[in-house]
């Protein structure tokens, strides 16, 4: 390998020298030798172009045979990428509309950057094991309706790690991509989640219902724990994802509940979320109006901006 290098160099060399000598005398000609060109040189100054060439290609009309030909040869070199899973989160967020009708394209875009650092990284830094598995389908086998279940356990990632138990490998966090491990694991889910061949309707609406449906399987003392964390991810998702929380709230502010009242509590009982989960007393109310809270906390001014309407 070492020798292909060298060749590469010999034919396309590239000169390198301090500050002015070249200029001083006469250019690459003179005794001045140049600095050592290593190997990494050309791989690390392409990357940027490559990460520009990727999104010009997604803004382009469908052209996914090229692009996929292309990470198929150059998708290693995201093994020197300094902030892959970053690069990975800021594409599928900004290209969200465009690659959600493509989720080929958008395994093979999580293939190639994350799949690159496979040799060098432990076993579980980022994906899921279901989600690994769905990456090791046929080409073109792309239905996987994930049930309840994985975002309970995608959930639940976040949670531990953010209560201090270790859910990734051990890692020196100083010289990582990101600060610490809820930071990371809250990139990768989203990440994660914005692979998944469903629609982005199905996949907030997954996210909600591991509160309104998987509270049963939540301890008792987590659950608010369990409802920051929704919040924390649905905000660090694209506007289709979290909007249909909104949708949610105008369903429950007309149902047939809230227009003849029957239940024995006063609506201030059950809409008081510690007076619903403790008394176990009806807590569709308490959650929603818990989890609106929980998004809204962690959402920025653009989302925020989007309620009156």
């Amino acid at each position: 390998r070492h020798e292909k290098h060298l060749a590469f160099h010999r034919k396309y060399p590239e000169k390198f020298a301090p500050e002015g000598i070249l200029e001083q005398t006469g250019g690459p000609s003179s005794p001045y030798h140049s600095l050592p060109v290593y190997f990494g040189n050309v791989c690390l100054r392409f990357l940027p172009v490559f990460d520009i060439v990727i999104h010009r290609y997604l803004e382009l009309p469908p052209v996914t045979k090229s692009l996929e030909t292309l990470l198929e040869h150059l998708g290693c070199l995201y093994k020197f990428h300094d902030r892959p899973v970053t690069y990975l989160y800021n594409t599928l967020h900004y290209y969200e509309r465009k690659l959600r009708d493509r989720p080929p394209l958008k395994r093979r875009l999580v293939a190639a950057v994350l799949g690159s650092l496979r040799d060098i990284r432990a076993p579980g830094w980022s994906l899921s094991e279901p989600y690994q598995n769905y990456m090791q389908r046929q080409t073109d086998e792309t239905t996987w309706v994930p049930e309840l279940d994985y975002y309970i356990k995608l959930v639940k990632r976040i949670v531990d790690t953010m209560a201090g138990k270790p859910q990734f490998p051990s890692t020196d966090w100083r010289f990582n991509e990101f600060p610490n491990p809820a930071a990371h694991a809250l990139y990768v889910t989203c990440v994660e989640l914005m692979a998944v061949p469903v629609t982005p309707s199905l996949v907030g609406n997954n996210l909600l219902d591991v509160v309104a449906k998987g509270y049963t399987v939540i301890a008792s003392n987590q659950i608010q724990l369990w409802i920051n964390s929704v919040g924390l991810i649905m905000a660090a998702l694209p506007d289709s994802y979290w909007s249909v929380l909104h949708d949610r709230l105008i369903s429950i502010l007309s149902c047939p509940q809230l227009s003849t009242w029957k239940y024995r509590n006063t609506p201030f009982q059950l809409f008081n979320f510690n007076i619903t989960h403790n008394a176990m007393l009806e807590n569709k109310f308490s959650y929603s109006l818990a989890l609106a809270h929980s998004m809204w906390h962690h959402a920025g001014v653009g989302q925020i901006s989007t309620v009156p309407q």
